[in-house]
């Protein structure tokens, strides 16, 4: 039986809303491709905190499970110093991991690997929660139960009801798509 210990979270479109930002699925594929350019860039500036995930993580950290934040993101400059982040959003997490600083991006394994790594847990006592369909399946690949949120109306309560009875019984690893 499997026993979750970790939920990882994406950050963009997750964690942080691009609800009052319409324009952002016509920019997806530049932003898949490294988010390079200044305009893209200050698209992350305008990304809100979800206030239901903000009361979300703390249920499920108080639940007992380590939280990690995994991001496909970019530095801010060339100079590299700054990646694009909320900070608000990292500080109650035990562990960031950032495409940009690791040199590998979801849905690469190697990238879920790391982050399981980092919370001192195995793949396959992961939960992954990510927008996108293609970065479930990559955490699926490697042994992580993965959570589709395809509509930030979703109830935040739902996906901690989840997490918390996926933790009390044996269910194959598989996407779980919440519309």
């Amino acid at each position: 039986m499997v026993i979750y210990k970790a939920v990882i979270f994406d950050m963009g479109g997750v964690l942080m809303s691009y609800a009052k930002m319409p324009y952002v699925p016509e920019l997806r594929e530049e932003i898949q491709k490294g988010m390079t350019s200044p305009y893209v860039l200050s698209i992350f500036n305008n990304m809100v905190e979800d206030a239901n995930f903000a009361i979300a993580v703390p249920n499920i950290r108080n639940a007992g499970f380590r939280t990690a934040i995994l991001t496909n993101n970019a530095f801010q400059n060339e100079r590299r110093q700054r990646s694009i982040r909320l900070e608000n959003a990292i500080k109650v997490h035990d562990a960031v991991i950032e495409s940009c600083r690791i040199g590998y991006r979801k849905p690469e394994k190697e990238i879920y690997l790391i982050a399981a790594s980092q919370l001192n847990v195995e793949p396959e006592e992961c939960i992954f929660i990510d927008d996108l369909e293609e970065n479930c399946k990559g955490a699926q690949e490697v042994g992580m139960t993965a959570i589709q949120v395809c509509s930030h109306s979703i109830s935040c309560s739902i996906i901690t009801a989840v997490v918390v009875l996926r933790s009390c019984f044996n269910q194959p690893t598989n996407v779980l798509r919440l519309k």
